[in-house]
């Protein structure tokens, strides 16, 4: 009876070891992951919150989404990629260089767009909207605001067309996400042919790592390595759907990119219009994404989502959006071709990491507008009353 107490007593000595040991493991391993999570966060600047510092949402405007008013600050991108100063004005529009000029006149051009407009990563002076003003002596008013789709767009128009009424108004069409955004703007009211799970668990939790850990951010960078993302595939820890935003390019053009093109057509026909009845020039820029542009990023998607490229044309938006314009005698200017052929003499368009335009590709945008917008002498005009884009 005492060696069977013993006995006892031993294996419970045990089983305490061992759950001791278990708790100092899993201790050492969550503070081990804290250590690591902070150490890449400070080193890499990811994930990276510098939009929120930028834009805001304020119910008296219309659109509610606007840049913040009265910024002059500098911000850093994801992994330090770049650092940008960004200067805004009493209405919340980027400022536009030559300040000098831009400041005291009225803009004769008012380029409508999202955050490429805007210039992720580009200083103020190094916007295409800057670089078009300094080229043909203008003044242009830069509207561009992160995460604005064609509706926003066209209502942000409408809110500030009759008193800046300026001689050209240019919606800065963006190829990557502005056909799926302006389907999700109109999906409520629209049948739902395209359904992306977001209500999922798995979807909310990895949503939320991409807003808060830096070790989930760079564990998704490092999917651009192949046996890193057949890694990932295998043991389930990422997907290989791709995204929403390419069904446009599918060839032949599948159900949901027609209702993407479908919720698409009606901003940019209304942004007509509204130019019309205020005889004002309307045009639409056709900004590209950057795998339409540079070969070896779109060998990336097509790896990371295990692709079919043969189902796909990179050209595909081009030519919809160029039709849709032919159509209903909208100007339409594609800079898809210019960007390809720099892209291919060396110069990088788009930043290596993020996927916005570089200042050269700015640069780039700004030189092909130039040559179908002109230049002119510009006299003196009434200033823009701060107030009234309220």
């Amino acid at each position: 009876m005492e060696r069977c107490d013993m006995t006892t007593q031993s294996v419970l000595h045990a089983v305490q070891r061992f759950l001791v040991n278990v708790v100092i493991l899993v201790l050492v391993s969550v503070l081990m992951v804290v250590v690591a999570e902070l150490i890449i966060r400070w080193r890499l600047a990811i994930p990276s919150d510098y939009l929120k510092k930028i834009v805001q949402i304020d119910t008296s405007l219309v659109p509610a989404k606007r840049l913040r008013p009265g910024l002059d600050t500098k911000f850093r991108g994801a992994y330090r990629e770049f650092q940008f100063q960004v200067t805004t004005d009493t209405n919340g529009f980027r400022v536009t260089a030559p300040k000098e000029m831009n400041a005291r006149l009225k803009p004769e051009i008012v380029i409508l767009g999202d955050s490429q407009t805007f210039g992720v990563g580009v200083d103020d002076e190094n916007t295409y909207a800057s670089a078009l003003s300094g080229l043909i002596g203008r003044p242009v008013l830069n509207t561009g605001c992160s995460g604005y789709n064609n509706y926003e767009e066209l209502a942000l128009a409408r809110s500030i067309i009759s008193y800046l009424k300026p001689e050209c108004l240019v919606l800065a069409f963006f190829a990557g996400n502005d056909p799926y955004e302006n389907y999700r703007e109109t999906s409520s009211v629209t049948s739902e042919v395209f359904s992306e799970n977001t209500g999922s668990m798995s979807a909310k939790i990895k949503n939320w790592l991409s807003k808060k850990s830096a070790i989930y951010n760079l564990l998704i960078r490092l999917r651009r390595y192949g046996w890193i993302n057949d890694l990932f595939l295998r043991t389930g820890l990422v997907q290989d759907t791709p995204p929403a935003e390419l069904e446009i390019f599918t060839n032949p053009p599948s159900e949901h990119a027609q209702v993407f093109w479908e919720a698409t057509r009606k901003p940019i026909l209304d942004l007509a219009g509204l130019c019309r009845a205020h005889d004002i020039e309307f045009m639409v820029l056709f900004i590209p994404d950057r795998y339409q542009v540079e070969d070896s990023y779109w060998r990336q998607w097509v790896q990371k989502y295990r692709l079919d490229a043969s189902l796909y044309d990179l050209d595909a938006p081009n030519k919809y959006m160029q039709d849709l314009c032919s159509k209903n005698g909208i100007k339409f200017l594609d800079v898809t071709p210019k960007l390809r052929t720099e892209q291919l003499s060396g110069i990088s368009m788009y930043w290596k990491i993020d996927n916005h335009l570089s200042p050269e590709g700015h640069k780039v945008v700004a030189e092909n507008m130039a040559t179908v917008i002109g230049r002119r002498s510009v006299g003196e005009v009434t200033t823009v009353d701060a107030e009234q884009g309220h």
